[in-house]
């Protein structure tokens, strides 16, 4: 059987990645309870359908990643100055990527929106033109938070977390009142940048 020190020591470790799982979990919802809130109608079912299509994405993003991890590992043996350029570089190059991929989901938005829900939610194109833009702060909230694992600092993705939905709600209400969907979708692109960019470094 497991020491007690050893016990808790999992527990301690484990319980701050459960607690991110469920306050991401709601996080992620609090956009779509301020539509419902604030414009209750059809303009749900288009920003729904878009933010569904982006959560289906979301759902293959860690896995893909994962083969990451032996890598962020085995830099974590470096000297720290080493180490952060390696991951320095790693944020740049996804965000480079993942702009340029973004830009062209908004280019082809007009064509996969019809194709895939009809003609009828041609008003989720701007919404999915927009959203789109969230994609590459997807990509490195998944490796910051591989790099938290990395360096046994799971608590600190809850932190960043925690620091964001004050920010996030007000932002996303007063966004969503001024311009609907497309205002809400506009709120979550900066909402996700600045929670990769301003957060993004917790020593």
């Amino acid at each position: 059987f497991p020491s007690h020190d050893r016990t808790w020591g999992f527990l301690a470790q484990s319980l701050p990645l459960a607690a991110s799982a469920v306050v991401v979990g709601l996080a992620l919802r609090v956009d779509q309870f301020i539509l419902q809130t604030c414009r209750p109608g059809p303009e749900v079912g288009y920003y729904l359908a878009v933010v569904r299509l982006f959560e289906t994405a979301n759902i293959l993003i860690p896995s893909l990643l994962a083969v990451l991890l032996p890598d962020l590992a085995r830099w974590r043996h470096l000297a720290e100055e080493e180490y952060q350029q390696k991951m320095v570089r790693l944020y740049t190059l996804t965000y480079q990527w993942g702009f340029f991929a973004a830009g062209v989901l908004s280019l082809v938005a007009p064509l996969v929106i019809p194709i895939l829900f009809g003609d009828s939610f041609r008003a989720s194109i701007p919404i999915f033109m927009i959203y789109a833009f969230t994609f590459p702060s997807f990509v490195i909230g998944n490796i910051r938070a591989m790099d938290f694992v990395v360096r046994d600092q799971n608590i600190h993705h809850l932190t960043v977390i925690l620091f964001l939905i004050p920010i996030q709600v007000p932002l996303c209400w007063w966004m969503t009142a001024w311009a609907g969907p497309v205002g809400l979708a506009l709120a979550m692109v900066a909402v996700t940048f600045i929670s990769t960019t301003r957060y993004r470094d917790w020593e």
